[in-house]
């Protein structure tokens, strides 16, 4: 590697981890507060036998950061620099990832386009599994290449280990093992590759039998929820046209709102993504295996999405760093235009990430400014399941539905979060009012609304 070549990805980590770092303290939100919990209250025996068959995960992420936290702290920085490590690395074995299949300009293009992404910086921000699982199927790809070309025994231990750890931190990246199996019949290998491929899988079954006994508690869970009827449940994702379109929008815009000005921008971005993917039927051979790689998941994810409710954008960060390499080989065959391309694609990522990252309003659930402004006041939510991130910034125990209300408090707080799924015929409120309270103000905290009641005398 070249002087130049280690100066310049060097430049780009290091952006990469300036966008990181920056707002990084800002309040966790309902779920990273679970995983915040979890790491710095919850004993070992409880997380595994009270904790974890209620969750919809597997437990390895929640171990890394309970063992992190318990070297570094429970600050937010302190927790969330977890995510941010491994966002850091999917960029560089992005840029590796590159490097191995036509060049290092190409790989550092990939990588200066996925340290800006604002996607991919949002989730290198959140204490949830979504960074490490994109680390972790980045890692089992590059190895997976390798091993294509000249395998060696590395290799077959790193993919064998990587998909291993893979499922014991999520799901649905699994969908990335059937990319394995497409393209290596594809590539029509020699019986002893596929022996070794075969042999490669063991250390997954070993993962599988040991979290089988907890995947079937939770999938029984799931299906309780789904049973009931709830409308959380049906909120989570299913397959349709809007959830479908979600994912490539939220690919280029990450987790900004849209007006008119976010619309124009992420047409401007996606013709030029589309102009740079259309050049890489040039060569296509090379690139099938990112193609693979980015196409089969997805697919997957939107099929079992009409059974369970898989589709979430965010659920297939794992396959970002497979459409910043495509875009990356497509542009490297664009001649004159391939610097103005690029340098349009890097502003308008860069302008929306830092939409994000430095307009509060764009930010987190504000569970800490929420309970900042309540202070020692009584508060209702409408449900007994939304109260964690409260719980975790607040001294003062929360109160849910009309069984607690407090009529002799003078003052009540109601929080209208996710009341349209728990609370949809708005009980809560009705019976607040019927007790002799009445609404005197209201504030919203990044999506937490709250009004306050006062006791009418």
């Amino acid at each position: 590697m070249s002087n130049i070549v280690v100066s310049r990805i060097t430049s780009v980590l290091l952006i990469a981890l300036v966008v990181r770092l920056t707002s990084l303290d800002q309040s966790f939100w309902l779920d990273e507060t679970t995983t915040a919990t979890v790491a710095r209250d919850m004993p070992l025996s409880e997380f595994f036998s009270s904790f974890l068959p209620g969750d919809f995960h597997p437990p390895l992420h929640y171990l890394t950061v309970k063992a992190w936290g318990g070297v570094f702290g429970f600050s937010e920085m302190a927790l969330r620099f977890t995510s941010v490590l491994f966002g850091l690395a999917t960029v560089y074995l992005t840029y590796r990832i590159g490097k191995l299949l036509n060049s290092g300009r190409v790989g550092l293009m990939a990588a200066a386009l996925l340290a800006v992404a604002p996607l991919h910086i949002y989730y290198s921000q959140e204490l949830r599994m979504y960074a490490m699982t994109a680390f972790l199927a980045t890692v089992s790809f590059y190895h997976f290449l390798r091993l294509l070309d000249k395998p060696q025994k590395s290799d077959w231990i790193l993919w064998s280990t990587s998909i291993a750890l893979l499922l014991l931190t999520d799901y649905l990246p699994m969908f990335i093992l059937p990319v394995f199996w497409a393209y290596a019949r594809r590539a029509k290998l020699s019986q002893a590759w596929w022996k070794q491929f075969l042999l490669g899988h063991i250390t997954l079954a070993v993962a599988a039998l040991l979290i089988f006994p907890i995947f079937l508690r939770q999938a029984s869970g799931a299906l309780s929820v789904q049973s009931s009827g709830s409308l959380w449940w049906r909120a989570l994702g299913s397959t349709t046209l809007k959830n479908t379109l979600l994912i490539f929008i939220k690919f280029i815009t990450g987790r900004v709102p849209f007006d008119g000005m976010v619309i124009a921008l992420t047409g401007t971005a996606g013709l030029l993504i589309g102009i740079s993917l259309l050049k890489t039927k040039v060569g296509i051979k090379k690139l099938e295996p990112i193609w693979y790689w980015l196409v089969v998941p997805i697919v997957i994810g939107l099929v079992i999405g009409f059974f369970v409710p898989v589709v979430q954008f965010f659920r297939f960060l794992f396959v970002l760093p497979a459409l910043y390499l495509l875009i990356a080989f497509g542009t490297e065959k664009l001649g004159k235009l391939k610097t103005p391309v690029l340098a349009s694609l890097l502003t308008l990522s860069a302008i929306f990430s830092g939409m994000y990252l430095l307009d509060q309003g764009n930010h987190r659930e504000n569970w800490k400014g929420l309970a900042e402004y309540v202070g020692s006041s009584a508060v209702l939510f409408v449900a007994d399941s939304q109260m964690e991130a409260f719980r975790y910034y607040s001294n003062v125990e929360p109160a849910f539905g009309p069984s607690g209300i407090n009529k002799a408090a003078k003052e009540i707080y109601l929080t209208r979060y996710v009341q349209d799924i728990f609370d949809p015929e708005d009980k809560t409120r009705e019976a607040l009012e019927a007790a002799g309270f009445e609404k005197s103000g209201e504030r919203n905290f990044n999506g937490i609304e709250v009004w306050k009641y006062e006791k009418i005398i």
